[in-house]
Protein backbone atom coordinates (compact mmCIF):
# COMPACT_ATOMS: atom_id res chain seq x y z
CA UNK A 1 0.00 0.00 0.00
CA UNK A 2 0.63 3.52 -0.69
CA UNK A 3 1.31 6.22 1.94
CA UNK A 4 -1.78 7.75 3.08
CA UNK A 5 -2.59 11.05 4.71
CA UNK A 6 -4.55 14.28 4.67
CA UNK A 7 -3.78 17.69 2.75
CA UNK A 8 -6.32 20.18 3.25
CA UNK A 9 -5.22 22.89 0.58
CA UNK A 10 -6.35 25.26 -1.87
CA UNK A 11 -5.76 23.81 -5.21
CA UNK A 12 -3.96 26.97 -6.55
CA UNK A 13 -2.07 27.11 -9.68
CA UNK A 14 1.02 28.68 -8.33
CA UNK A 15 1.98 31.36 -5.66
CA UNK A 16 2.60 35.34 -5.65
CA UNK A 17 6.00 36.02 -4.73
CA UNK A 18 7.23 39.30 -3.61
CA UNK A 19 10.89 39.86 -4.36
CA UNK A 20 12.67 40.07 -7.41
CA UNK A 21 12.98 36.57 -9.15
CA UNK A 22 16.23 37.99 -11.42
CA UNK A 23 17.70 40.52 -13.07
CA UNK A 24 15.92 40.82 -16.81
CA UNK A 25 19.07 41.77 -18.31
CA UNK A 26 20.92 38.46 -17.35
CA UNK A 27 17.50 36.34 -17.40
CA UNK A 28 17.95 34.15 -20.78
CA UNK A 29 14.64 36.18 -21.23
CA UNK A 30 12.83 33.95 -18.82
CA UNK A 31 9.73 36.60 -18.18
CA UNK A 32 6.00 35.07 -19.23
CA UNK A 33 7.42 32.89 -20.69
CA UNK A 34 6.39 29.01 -19.72
CA UNK A 35 9.58 26.53 -19.16
CA UNK A 36 10.49 23.21 -17.77
CA UNK A 37 12.08 23.91 -14.48
CA UNK A 38 12.85 21.80 -10.99
CA UNK A 39 10.95 23.44 -8.41
CA UNK A 40 12.51 22.98 -4.86
CA UNK A 41 10.32 24.10 -1.64
CA UNK A 42 12.69 23.95 1.69
CA UNK A 43 10.96 24.78 5.34
CA UNK A 44 12.94 24.87 8.18
CA UNK A 45 11.82 24.32 11.14
CA UNK A 46 12.03 23.27 15.14
CA UNK A 47 11.87 19.44 15.69
CA UNK A 48 9.74 19.42 18.54
CA UNK A 49 7.25 20.45 16.53
CA UNK A 50 4.99 19.00 13.25
CA UNK A 51 5.97 22.01 11.46
CA UNK A 52 2.59 23.44 11.47
CA UNK A 53 2.79 25.46 14.52
CA UNK A 54 4.60 29.07 14.24
CA UNK A 55 7.95 29.15 15.22
CA UNK A 56 8.35 32.60 16.50
CA UNK A 57 11.36 32.03 18.34
CA UNK A 58 13.57 30.12 15.97
CA UNK A 59 16.08 32.28 14.19
CA UNK A 60 15.77 32.89 10.18
CA UNK A 61 17.44 30.60 8.52
CA UNK A 62 16.09 31.92 5.03
CA UNK A 63 19.33 33.73 4.15
CA UNK A 64 21.51 30.56 4.43
CA UNK A 65 17.87 28.91 2.06
CA UNK A 66 18.36 32.19 -0.58
CA UNK A 67 22.52 31.52 -0.37
CA UNK A 68 22.57 28.38 -1.32
CA UNK A 69 20.47 28.24 -4.00
CA UNK A 70 21.74 30.94 -5.66
CA UNK A 71 25.50 29.51 -5.61
CA UNK A 72 23.57 26.30 -6.93
CA UNK A 73 22.52 28.25 -9.83
CA UNK A 74 18.71 28.53 -8.90
CA UNK A 75 15.88 31.51 -9.28
CA UNK A 76 14.89 31.83 -5.64
CA UNK A 77 11.64 32.99 -5.16
CA UNK A 78 10.32 33.57 -2.26
CA UNK A 79 12.83 33.04 1.23
CA UNK A 80 11.86 34.34 4.40
CA UNK A 81 10.53 32.77 7.50
CA UNK A 82 12.84 29.74 7.29
CA UNK A 83 11.19 28.43 3.32
CA UNK A 84 12.11 28.48 0.87
CA UNK A 85 11.03 28.53 -2.78
CA UNK A 86 13.31 28.12 -5.87
CA UNK A 87 13.89 26.69 -9.06
CA UNK A 88 16.00 25.82 -11.43
CA UNK A 89 16.21 25.82 -14.69
CA UNK A 90 19.08 24.69 -17.56
CA UNK A 91 18.14 24.97 -21.09
CA UNK A 92 17.63 21.47 -22.67
CA UNK A 93 18.79 19.61 -19.48
CA UNK A 94 16.07 18.08 -17.77
CA UNK A 95 19.16 16.70 -15.68
CA UNK A 96 21.30 19.22 -15.31
CA UNK A 97 18.59 21.33 -13.47
CA UNK A 98 17.00 18.27 -11.44
CA UNK A 99 20.46 17.62 -10.27
CA UNK A 100 21.00 21.45 -9.47
CA UNK A 101 17.94 21.12 -7.35
CA UNK A 102 18.72 17.87 -5.50
CA UNK A 103 22.44 19.39 -4.42
CA UNK A 104 21.06 22.25 -2.96
CA UNK A 105 18.28 19.92 -1.02
CA UNK A 106 21.91 17.66 -0.11
CA UNK A 107 23.81 20.88 1.05
CA UNK A 108 21.09 22.20 3.14
CA UNK A 109 20.51 19.00 4.74
CA UNK A 110 24.19 18.80 6.03
CA UNK A 111 23.78 22.56 6.61
CA UNK A 112 21.28 21.86 8.84
CA UNK A 113 23.05 19.07 10.80
CA UNK A 114 25.83 21.71 11.37
CA UNK A 115 23.70 24.16 13.24
CA UNK A 116 22.06 21.72 15.22
CA UNK A 117 25.45 20.58 16.38
CA UNK A 118 25.91 23.80 17.80
CA UNK A 119 22.15 24.15 18.63
CA UNK A 120 23.00 20.98 21.24
CA UNK A 121 25.86 22.02 22.62
CA UNK A 122 23.86 26.12 23.80
CA UNK A 123 20.92 22.72 24.86
CA UNK A 124 18.52 24.06 22.06
CA UNK A 125 16.36 21.68 20.37
CA UNK A 126 17.40 19.65 17.53
CA UNK A 127 15.89 21.38 13.78
CA UNK A 128 14.04 19.30 10.93
CA UNK A 129 14.50 20.37 7.42
CA UNK A 130 11.64 19.33 5.33
CA UNK A 131 12.22 19.34 1.30
CA UNK A 132 10.23 18.57 -1.82
CA UNK A 133 11.20 18.77 -5.11
CA UNK A 134 9.65 18.66 -8.74
CA UNK A 135 10.39 18.47 -12.07
CA UNK A 136 8.01 20.36 -14.49
CA UNK A 137 6.31 22.99 -16.66
CA UNK A 138 5.97 26.48 -14.76
CA UNK A 139 5.41 29.74 -16.02
CA UNK A 140 6.51 32.92 -14.57
CA UNK A 141 5.25 36.79 -15.16
CA UNK A 142 7.75 39.43 -14.43
CA UNK A 143 6.63 43.05 -13.58
CA UNK A 144 9.30 45.33 -14.98
CA UNK A 145 7.63 48.33 -13.41
CA UNK A 146 7.87 46.79 -9.82
CA UNK A 147 10.01 44.37 -7.72
CA UNK A 148 6.83 41.59 -7.97
CA UNK A 149 6.95 38.15 -9.77
CA UNK A 150 5.04 35.84 -10.09
CA UNK A 151 5.02 32.12 -10.74
CA UNK A 152 2.10 29.94 -11.66
CA UNK A 153 2.03 25.89 -11.93
CA UNK A 154 1.14 23.00 -10.81
CA UNK A 155 4.93 21.76 -10.29
CA UNK A 156 4.87 24.53 -7.73
CA UNK A 157 2.17 23.05 -5.95
CA UNK A 158 3.23 19.32 -6.18
CA UNK A 159 6.92 20.49 -4.67
CA UNK A 160 5.41 22.28 -2.22
CA UNK A 161 2.81 19.29 -1.28
CA UNK A 162 5.51 17.19 -1.20
CA UNK A 163 7.20 19.69 1.40
CA UNK A 164 4.61 18.75 3.61
CA UNK A 165 4.18 15.90 2.96
CA UNK A 166 7.86 14.91 4.34
CA UNK A 167 7.25 16.72 7.58
CA UNK A 168 5.64 13.10 8.66
CA UNK A 169 8.89 10.70 7.26
CA UNK A 170 10.81 9.51 10.52
CA UNK A 171 14.01 9.74 8.44
CA UNK A 172 15.69 12.83 6.97
CA UNK A 173 14.86 12.57 3.30
CA UNK A 174 14.16 14.41 0.38
CA UNK A 175 10.69 14.01 -1.12
CA UNK A 176 10.83 14.04 -5.21
CA UNK A 177 7.81 12.94 -7.47
CA UNK A 178 8.16 10.87 -10.01
CA UNK A 179 8.71 13.08 -12.77
CA UNK A 180 11.66 14.02 -10.82
CA UNK A 181 13.26 10.36 -10.64
CA UNK A 182 13.04 10.20 -14.56
CA UNK A 183 15.41 13.18 -14.29
CA UNK A 184 18.03 11.67 -11.88
CA UNK A 185 21.68 11.68 -13.66
CA UNK A 186 22.86 7.87 -14.05
CA UNK A 187 26.26 8.84 -12.82
CA UNK A 188 25.18 9.97 -9.26
CA UNK A 189 24.55 7.40 -7.11
CA UNK A 190 21.60 8.22 -4.55
CA UNK A 191 19.87 6.05 -2.77
CA UNK A 192 16.15 5.96 -3.13
CA UNK A 193 12.31 4.67 -1.78
CA UNK A 194 9.38 4.55 -3.83
CA UNK A 195 6.94 4.96 -1.26
CA UNK A 196 3.84 4.49 -3.49
CA UNK A 197 1.24 6.55 -4.96
CA UNK A 198 -0.86 8.89 -2.70
CA UNK A 199 -4.06 10.15 -3.32
CA UNK A 200 -3.61 14.06 -4.73
CA UNK A 201 -5.86 16.67 -6.04
CA UNK A 202 -9.47 15.54 -7.61
CA UNK A 203 -8.92 11.81 -7.11
CA UNK A 204 -5.55 12.12 -9.05
CA UNK A 205 -2.53 9.96 -7.75
CA UNK A 206 1.07 11.31 -6.94
CA UNK A 207 3.85 8.54 -6.75
CA UNK A 208 6.50 9.78 -4.38
CA UNK A 209 10.22 8.86 -3.85
CA UNK A 210 12.48 9.41 -0.81
CA UNK A 211 15.85 10.46 -1.93
CA UNK A 212 18.81 9.84 1.05
CA UNK A 213 22.76 10.25 -0.03
CA UNK A 214 24.12 6.61 0.17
Amino acid sequence: MGIQFNWQRTMDTGFILGNRLYDPQQSENLADRSICAAVLVVQIYDGNTTGTEANYDLPDYSHILKATATLNGGHVLHAQDNTLQAFFHAKHSGKQQTSQAVMTAFTLMDQVTAINQYRHTIGASSLRISIGIDTGPITIHVNHYSANTQATGKSLQIADDLCELNKQAPFPAIFISAQTYQYLPESVSWQVENLGDTLWAAQQTLAVYALMPC
